[in-house]
């Protein structure tokens, strides 16, 4: 358990130790000089005091006789910290290099302390991975200036008991998820918030997009200011070019939720991406079974020689189903799902008769909409994206190094200016292939939704405003998360 504020109050102490042991200290101007008197037992003194000063980061001239004036002060000191030093230092002269390390030391401490992150604010991932690796180069990562620790281990028992405390008086069907789902552009962002404010939840995203850095116009993520109403988890946290997969959704999104049962809040998925929902309502075992690079080479080569339809052939008779389920001309599919049937490890098929996940119980919500009214949405949204500057945020992610290729790039509204960036056809045809694709895309998330037996939908076309229909949802989730 690392100590977020101690990890980063140790990092900038050796930050501004290492800045102040430099030959050319830094400092500060002041708009109002520092008149310092000095009796003339000090002026005689042989040690050269003010060269002492000057190391600190004092920028020290002579003033008349018994005076020096001071226009610089250190750049880790308020100005009456700094004038208090200098008479202190003059009372003390002969102890100068004790007085001067402490004070120092004493200044870096604070300034670190100040500078350092505060409980209770949360860091993103990313910057707690930065920080955890800040702090392993520190010449002490032990400890804090101040000698609290920065992390404390815990065994897994320890761990075990803190979120058996948590759950105390909490079974699984009392440990309850809300999941408000729907098409694209049908209002599932405002939804969901409003649902957070009104029960108490924190939001997971469920959107294979939205999770994505820099990729924020065409995802359409919620924006600071919704953001800012409740915590969304799973938003802005992947770098495009890394690879993702739904079992590291699963993943995350498991971890997110039961942070949020940890904070005695209800945990809102809200997202489109019906397989990244199905993760989390099913036992969805993502494992794969270990490689066999030998088989594998074999079978391209058996497909080199005779052709890919000689092992879809073999899969056929070792596991008909999954030949049922995979194109013979996905070659890649067929081979692994032979190598998993050749191991005893059959593919699963997670559509036929899934098994419910005995984590959490989930309280499932359909959002849907006039198709016209949903089909108009959607175009006036594409319209405004690319107002946004969709187009740019496309070229910025090419100049970034990505291709049509990654699958971040993929997506509807990115793989369609690609081929405009390309010179496959105008702007226009582009925006209108991007409309086309996120009605397709509308149908088909649809059709997935519908199969959730026990999700109960909200047409909002039908009630007299958005407000109504928020109102109406909220009261039935509020049956249902105390039933």
């Amino acid at each position: 358990l690392i100590d977020q504020h101690a990890a980063q109050e140790r990092i900038f102490y050796e930050r501004l130790a290492e800045e102040y042991l430099n030959d050319d200290k830094p400092s500060q101007t002041i708009l109002t000089p520092i008149t310092l008197e000095v009796p003339l037992s000090v002026r005689e003194e042989e040690y050269d005091w003010i060269d002492s000063l000057r190391d600190m980061g004092y920028h020290i001239e002579e003033f008349g006789p018994s005076s020096y004036i001071i226009r610089e002060i250190p750049y880790f000191m308020e100005i009456s910290e700094a004038e208090s030093f200098l008479h202190d230092f003059v009372d003390q002269i002969g102890e100068q290099d004790d007085l001067r390390n402490t004070v120092v030391i004493d200044k870096l401490i604070t300034r670190s302390c100040k500078s350092a992150v505060k409980a209770r604010d949360h860091m993103s991932d990313m910057e707690l991975r930065q920080l955890i690796r800040d702090l392993a180069r520190c010449r002490n990562p032990f400890s804090c200036p101040h000698g609290r620790p920065t992390f404390i281990r815990f065994s897994m028992y320890d761990i075990e008991k803190m979120f058996k405390r948590a759950r105390r008086g909490m079974n699984d069907t009392d440990r309850k998820i809300i999941a408000i789902c729907g098409p694209t552009a049908v209002g599932k962002t405002r939804f969901a918030i409003e649902a957070a404010l009104a029960l108490g939840g924190e939001i997971i995203s469920c959107d294979s997009m939205q999770l994505y850095q820099y990729m924020d116009i065409g995802s359409a993520k919620p924006t600071a200011e919704e953001q800012s109403k409740v915590r969304h988890y799973l938003v802005d946290q992947i770098d495009p070019r890394e690879s993702f997969s739904v079992a590291r959704y699963q993943k995350l999104a498991k971890t997110a939720i039961e942070e949020v049962f940890v904070q005695g809040k209800i945990p809102i998925i809200a997202g489109g991406t019906g397989l990244y929902l199905n993760s989390l309502l099913y036992d969805m075992d993502f494992s794969a079974p270990p490689e066999n690079n030998g088989f594998r080479d074999a079978m391209y080569a058996l497909a080199e020689e005779q052709g890919p339809a000689a092992v879809y052939d073999r899969l056929r008779a070792a596991d008909p189903a999954a030949a049922d389920r995979i194109h013979p001309n996905n070659l890649k599919k067929v081979i692994r799902a032979l190598e998993a049937a050749e191991a005893g490890n059959r593919v699963k098929d997670f559509a036929s008769d899934p098994v419910p996940t005995k984590d959490y119980s989930p309280v499932l919500v359909g959002l849907n909409r006039d198709r016209q009214e949903l089909y108009d949405r959607i175009n006036r949204r594409v319209d405004i994206l690319m107002e946004q500057g969709l187009e740019q945020e496309v070229r910025k992610l090419l100049s970034m190094g990505l291709t049509g290729t990654d699958i971040s790039m993929k997506g509807i509204g990115y793989k369609e200016l690609i081929g405009y960036i390309q010179g496959e056809y105008d702007r226009e045809e582009a925006v209108r292939l991007i409309k086309r694709n996120t009605r397709h895309l509308a149908k088909r998330q649809l059709t997935w939704f519908r199969r959730y037996r026990d999700m109960k939908w909200f047409s909002i076309s039908e009630y007299e405003s958005e407000e109504r229909c928020i109102c109406a949802m909220n009261e039935w989730l509020r049956e249902q998360i105390k039933s």
